[in-house]
C-alpha cells in the first residue's frame, strides 16, 4: 500500500508534492484509494499526539507516519506543510520531522504534536 499513497498524498490532499515520473499509461487514482490515503494520514498524526500527551516515543510513531506515506530516499519530495511560512518546503526527511515534532532554532513548532485527537476531511 505504501508505494500508493506517495501519488495519492500528493494528488489528493496538496500535503506532499513528490516528484514521481509517471506515464501516461499510469493507472488513474481511485475515490476509495484518495480515502484510505486520508484516513492513513490522519490516523498517523493522532496517534503521533497522543504517543506525546502519553509521555511515549512520539519520535519513532513520526519517524514511521514519515517513513510510510512520504517518498524520501526513494524520490525528490517538496512536502510544504499547512504551518510552513519562512520555509516553505521540506525537502528532507529530517526537515519533515522537524515540522511534525518540531525543532528548537527553526519555525517548526511540532504540528504533530499539537494534541491532534482527530483529523477530518471535507473532499469536493
Amino acid at each position: 500500500m505504501k508505494k500508493q499513497l506517495h501519488p495519492v498524498l500528493t494528488a489528493a490532499s496538496g500535503l506532499a508534492v513528490a516528484a514521481i515520473a509517471t506515464s501516461a499509461a499510469a493507472e488513474p487514482i481511485s475515490e476509495q484509494t484518495v480515502i484510505d490515503a486520508q484516513r492513513a494520514w490522519g490516523e498517523g498524526i493522532v496517534a503521533i499526539a497522543k504517543a506525546h500527551a502519553d509521555g511515549g516515543d512520539y519520535t519513532a510513531r513520526a519517524k514511521e507516519h514519515i517513513n510510510d506515506l512520504y517518498a524520501y530516499g526513494e524520490t525528490n519530495v517538496m512536502f510544504k506543510p499547512t504551518m510552513a511560512a519562512e520555509d516553505q518546503f521540506r525537502e528532507t526527511f529530517d526537515e519533515a520531522l522537524s515540522y511534525f515534532i518540531g525543532q528548537d532554532g527553526t519555525e517548526d513548532k511540532g504540528f504533530a504534536i499539537s494534541g491532534w485527537t482527530n483529523v477530518r476531511w471535507e473532499n469536493n
